[in-house]
């Protein structure tokens, strides 16, 4: 292992012993993300969940899927993950998307909240693609650079430019915002075939403001943000090979 993976490892860890992303309204959208997953694919088999943190989401799924392989280089959050998962047919490695490497095909693949935290996104991407079975599909979900929130942050002068990162964002780790179109640019760019696209829940509010909200109210916002992607609080893709 080179010393910039030994040192990414280690600023992980760092922020895995500070931050958890079941907290607050981040263990909300993780519900958000699964009921988006269910509606984009349908099918079983194998099911690789890259960078899956504490493993909430892959919780979620795991009922579709035969093997699961789960990929964290936090050890903080992979020994969280396989006590949430214990029930569940997962193979865990504990090592950065980068070094990790299997000669398995995934009928899916995931990315959740990953692109915007890696060193190298189409490093990860190609091996995506080499990883993906011939009708395997990928969905790869970021934050979006102009959510509504992130707009009415921009017109409040608490940000100079939708892609600017927070106190916040430089604290958990992210290195860059996505929007619908930087985003299928990205994985185009890696040779993967974009076959949908789209936003996952309309957020207006900061994160400590959405929390107050009822699930019924969330849910509503769920449902038009599919009518309006561009303002959602994350994006995603569908891709093949």
């Amino acid at each position: 292992m080179s010393v910039s993976d030994l040192n990414e490892k280690k600023r992980l860890r760092e922020i895995s012993e500070i931050h958890s992303y079941d907290e607050g309204f981040n263990g909300r959208l993780v519900r958000y993300r699964a009921m988006k997953i269910r509606e984009l694919y349908d099918g079983g088999g194998r099911l690789l969940d890259l960078g899956a943190g504490e493993g909430s989401l892959t919780k979620l799924i795991a009922n579709n899927f035969d093997e699961i392989m789960l990929t964290e280089a936090s050890p903080v959050y992979i020994e969280k993950a396989k006590i949430l998962l214990k029930d569940f047919p997962v193979t865990y490695s504990n090592k950065l998307i980068e070094e990790f490497d299997t000669r398995k095909k995934f009928d899916l693949i995931l990315a959740s909240g990953i692109l915007e935290h890696v060193k190298k996104p189409q490093e990860v991407l190609k091996k995506v693609g080499k990883w993906l079975k011939k009708e395997g599909h990928f969905i790869a979900i970021v934050p979006n650079a102009t959510s509504l929130h992130r707009r009415v942050g921009f017109y409040m002068s608490l940000i100079h430019h939708y892609s600017e990162l927070s106190e916040q964002d430089l604290r958990v780790g992210h290195r860059r915002y996505y929007d619908l179109n930087s985003l299928r640019e990205e994985i185009k760019k890696a040779g993967l075939h974009v076959v949908r696209y789209g936003g996952i829940l309309l957020k207006p509010l900061p994160n400590s403001q959405m929390e107050k909200l009822s699930d019924a109210f969330c849910d509503a916002l769920y449902e038009i943000g599919g009518d309006y992607p561009e303002l959602c609080a994350e994006v995603f893709v569908v891709c093949g090979i």
